[in-house]
């Protein structure tokens, strides 16, 4: 590990021990849960906040999220025409995917707070992110981690992808892994329990599938045989497209890229010099678009989401873990 990563987690560890052994932390007003993780970014927090949400629904939970990449300071809550810049990108797509009561907040206390004022009818908070949110002391954490690349084989910033010590999951009550097969056997499965079976957690596995390309600005079906132009402002975004589409080219940009007027100048010439007529982005990208298609577009328009499935028949078990904690 290189001298670097050790003085940064060293450095956060000690943070979160102040935080813990001095009693810093407080409660919201309402029962919440954290869905977070201790990889940079790329686990799959946003399917699994939509997953969870049906999951519990017959608690009405809403959201709140810190609304990363916003322009916009403070409470505020997530409406059919809120933009992304104002409340983040994600936040948007999960209030567009759910429909459920969703609220951005930098602080998490004060968030909640504004939370069970506007939606009264909630009666469970899921926290988007906010596993390094030492302020807050909330009922449960759920961290996530992806099957192919887990957190005990990674190393903390900037040497690896972690923002904290591995051990940090020990603050967890459960682990979700992310993005495993949709076959993964029990016996497969175990090698991955036994690898952090020091920890005592109940362990999660969940299957992400791909969506179909859903018309956004399209007037007909997509067409997987013709030639397809994939933009992605995503983390981990590296061979996010199947194999039999016919690309003509791709752009992938850095998680939360802005898509302003200016990028989705330099994206309309990238489809257009590579000839293809159906453009495909994710549906967490399309949240920074205008919801009109423009005039005369000389491609059509899809979207994808991923979809989180959890694997051996366990939601109940995952279920009775969160309203019993």
């Amino acid at each position: 590990m290189s001298p670097l990563s050790w003085m940064y987690a060293t450095a956060v560890a000690m943070r979160r021990s102040l935080f813990y052994g001095l009693k810093l932390r407080q409660a919201g007003p309402l029962p919440s849960w954290v869905v977070g993780n201790l990889h940079i970014g790329g686990t799959g927090k946003t399917p699994m906040v939509i997953f969870l949400l049906d999951l519990l629904a017959e608690k009405n939970p809403a959201v709140l999220s810190r609304g990363y990449g916003r322009t916009t300071k403070g409470f505020l809550a997530v409406g059919p025409f809120s933009q992304a810049d104002q409340v983040g990108d994600e936040p948007l797509e999960i209030f567009k995917a759910s429909q459920a009561p969703v609220f951005v907040c930098e602080k998490r206390v004060e968030g909640l707070y504004g939370l069970h004022n506007a939606a009264p009818e909630a009666q469970l908070a899921l926290l988007d992110d906010g596993f390094q949110h030492l302020p807050l002391l909330a009922s449960g954490y759920l961290l996530l981690s992806p099957f192919n690349d887990p957190f005990w084989k990674q190393m903390p910033l900037p040497a690896g992808r972690l923002r904290e010590w591995p051990e940090a999951a020990k603050h967890a009550d459960a682990i979700l892994i992310t993005k495993a097969p949709i076959d993964l056997t029990e016996e497969q499965a175990q090698e991955h329990i036994q690898a952090i079976q020091k920890l005592q957690k109940p362990v999660f596995f969940f299957h992400y599938s791909s969506s179909e390309p859903l018309n956004f600005w399209a007037e007909k079906a997509f067409e997987p045989n013709e030639p397809v132009f994939a933009y992605s402002g995503i983390a981990q975004a590296k061979n996010w497209t199947p194999s039999h589409w016919d690309l003509a080219g791709t752009w992938n940009r850095k998680d939360h890229a802005p898509l302003g007027p200016a990028e989705w100048e330099e994206l309309f010439q990238r489809v257009v010099k590579s000839g293809a007529r159906q453009l495909v982005m994710t549906r967490k990208d399309a949240m920074k678009l205008p919801n009109s298609r423009p005039q005369n577009l000389p491609f059509d328009l899809y979207v994808v989401h991923n979809e989180a499935q959890i694997l051996f028949g366990k939601s109940g078990a995952l279920k009775s873990l969160i309203l019993g904690g």
